[in-house]
């Protein structure tokens, strides 16, 4: 049945091939300004977008998947609820060398230049290299393994009011106790 804007027909059709396997087999490229598929699509090749054209999901297209012409890749979530990527084990890299990635499975490890720096453990964090931060608040026991450099005029400070410093001032070495009890030193021998 063919009128101006319709075509009907009951049965399989195939557009470019001889093979009709489907309700619609089409062969070769086609283009079309819109396209509405009720219940499952397969894909046995590669499905090519021009930049700029976004791969939309959900209702209001919340999550959109999409390339620019200026070179970005993007993946955006505009819905009420998260963007959730899961897997057993998934790397995000910046390179197919994977030089610079986070990789997270059981633990997480964040690695610069192709050497891990930070992974989680089961009783923290794990860090290899040299730490800068700002500031430190430590909750709990504190082991180090090797020396504790600081440099002079920089104070290690005690008590609730930093009543008590310890520090070196390039040339004289400096315990300062300025709180209303005694300094004590003792020892068991």
């Amino acid at each position: 049945k063919f009128n101006s804007t319709d075509i009907s027909y009951i049965g399989n059709v195939g557009i470019g091939t001889d093979s009709i396997s489907a309700k619609l087999d089409i062969a070769g490229t086609t283009k079309t300004q819109q396209l509405n598929v009720s219940g499952f699509s397969t894909f046995q090749g590669n499905v090519n977008l021009d930049d700029d054209v976004r791969l939309g999901f959900g209702d209001g297209n919340e999550l959109q998947i999409y390339h620019t012409s200026g070179d970005n890749s993007i993946i955006t979530e505009s819905g009420s609820g998260n963007l959730n990527v899961n897997a057993d084990h998934l790397i995000v890299s910046n390179t197919p060398q994977n030089v610079t990635k986070a990789k997270f499975a059981t633990n997480v490890e964040l690695y610069y230049s192709n050497s891990k720096k930070v992974e989680t453990t089961s009783i923290g964090i794990d860090v290899t290299g040299h730490t800068e931060t700002d500031s430190l608040n430590v909750s709990g026991v504190s082991t180090f393994n090797d020396q504790i450099q600081i440099p002079d005029n920089t104070k290690i400070m005690l008590g609730t009011g930093n009543d008590f410093e310890i520090y070196h001032d390039g040339n004289n070495s400096r315990i300062t106790d300025t709180g209303t009890g005694n300094l004590s030193i003792q020892s068991n021998g």
